[in-house]
């Protein structure tokens, strides 16, 4: 927070009393304050317009985490309960490109999207799709997302 108002020196206690960017700052200054102290639960805190999201995967404790919060952020969070934390969602991923990989499928875009609790895949071929869901276990399927595109893969 102190950083916060040294350099956002707007705010004024209300919901309106600053911007975005700043509601980011301190909730960034928030998300390594709960990992540094491993608190238990914590997955991850962003910006959803137009609420301010913090993930947990139970068991966690709500009054820990909104103590480490700003008050100034309080009444505008939302505690999300979801299915994966950061481990699992790493993991899920690796098996995915490996799965990927064994299925030989050969254009790939995959990530884990944290807003929607699962992983996110964009083939081009459906047959690919079907070999790709072949090499993965039923959790791993349904928790992953596949889009066929219609063109070429381009990543930026």
């Amino acid at each position: 927070m102190a950083y916060v108002r040294q350099h956002f020196a707007r705010y004024d206690g209300t919901a309106t009393g600053w911007s975005w960017l700043e509601d980011v700052a301190v909730l960034q200054e928030f998300h390594w304050r709960a990992v540094a102290a491993n608190a238990p639960g914590y997955v991850a805190a962003y910006r959803d317009e137009p609420r301010l999201m913090i993930d947990v995967k139970p068991p966690y404790d709500r009054a820990a985490l909104l103590a480490m919060l700003a008050p100034e952020l309080r009444d505008r969070v939302t505690i999300r309960e979801i299915r994966h934390n950061r481990a699992e969602a790493e993991a899920l991923k690796s098996a995915v490109i490996a799965a990927s990989e064994s299925a030989g499928v050969s254009e790939m875009i995959a990530g884990f999207s944290q807003q929607n609790d699962r992983m996110e895949v964009i083939l081009t071929d459906e047959d690919e799709a079907d070999r790709l869901c072949a090499a993965l276990t039923p959790e791993q399927v349904a928790a992953t997302h596949i889009t066929i595109a219609l063109g070429p893969l381009i990543v930026y």
